[in-house]
């Protein structure tokens, strides 16, 4: 699945639009199913915050846990909670934030310091936030920020869905037209022309 995007106005855009916009974003994909997988992301302009939802894939709120670290995965800054306890399926990084999403409404918020600004597109924001879950595995979203001299914009309201099974069945093909298939359809199409005549006569 890719990231659904929208910015501030809820009109729909793309990767190319945001990363034009925002610098270097980095979607990481876990690494199984099922998996909490990004479905969405829209641009915020105001509270410097980032909001993260968890959903069925039928849209229901899920509550569960969320991980923000900065400012890099492999190398968190050492003040941060060192996670402790079961391995979740992801393991993106070894110090994080942990949040639980309200069960009600799947929704969770991170206040965002005032080093969160991005200073260069080429290297990002600092942040990277995913669902820790033990049982499922999750996409990350990588440098995340908003803009300097801006009222917080940045790409920084998304959405999990949890996804059972990866891709879909593909439908049986169709057959291919037989020669009495074909003359069959034929036949039929001079028939309906007949009618037709017959029915719009003067």
């Amino acid at each position: 699945m890719n990231p659904r995007i929208y910015d501030v106005n809820g009109t729909e855009r793309d990767w190319v639009w945001l990363t034009a916009k925002y610098g270097r974003l980095e979607h990481r994909r876990g690494a199984g199913f099922p998996r909490f997988e990004l479905a969405r992301i829209e641009e915020t302009i105001g509270p410097a915050s980032l909001k993260v939802k968890l959903e069925a894939k039928d849209g229901s709120p899920i509550g569960a846990l969320v991980a923000l670290t900065y400012p890099d995965l492999g190398t968190p800054w050492d003040q941060l909670p060192l996670i402790t306890g079961d391995p979740p399926k992801s393991p993106w990084s070894k110090r994080a934030v942990l949040q639980f999403t309200d069960g009600s409404t799947g929704l969770t918020g991170f206040g965002l310091g005032g080093d969160s600004w991005i200073k260069d597109k080429a290297a990002g924001g600092p942040y990277h936030v995913w669902p820790y879950h033990t049982a499922f595995y999750a996409d990350c979203l990588s440098w995340i920020g908003w803009l300097g001299g801006t009222d917080h914009a940045g790409p920084c309201s998304l959405v999990f869905q949890l996804t059972m099974s990866g891709g879909t069945i593909d439908p049986e093909p169709e057959p291919e037209p037989t020669g009495d298939l074909v003359a069959s359809v034929n036949a039929l199409t001079v028939q309906v022309k007949r009618l037709a005549d017959y029915l719009t006569r003067p």
